[in-house]
């Protein structure tokens, strides 16, 4: 499984791009609305609330989950398809003004 953190404070939208590990085609997904986390939880853990969406590859068909995970502390995507080793990026798209945030995979 991919697995990539993120910044969602201050971050409305995400849009997760990726190649297919099928055919190697480029992925774009939809864009993703960012869950809050439950600021009434006693702790982090508790905090956590998540969302799923699956984008499916153009080229060759294959169906890909994006599982979104937010808490009190940051956030992260996982992408269960893909490999460990695979790269991804996320684009964060600011809630204030709609200007794209590139977050690179190095």
């Amino acid at each position: 499984m991919a697995s990539k953190d993120f910044n969602p404070f201050g971050t409305s939208v995400i849009i997760v791009n990726f190649k297919c590990d099928q055919c190697q085609c480029e992925v774009e997904g939809d864009e993703i609305q960012i869950p809050s986390p439950n600021y009434a939880a006693e702790n982090s853990s508790d905090s956590q609330v998540s969302e799923e969406e699956s984008v499916v590859c153009p080229n060759c068909g294959k169906e890909y989950t994006i599982d979104i995970y937010v808490d009190n502390n940051g956030g992260a995507v996982d992408i269960p398809e893909l490999s460990d080793d695979s790269i991804f990026d996320i684009a964060e798209i600011d809630s204030e003004d709609d200007d794209f945030q590139d977050n690179d995979n190095e």
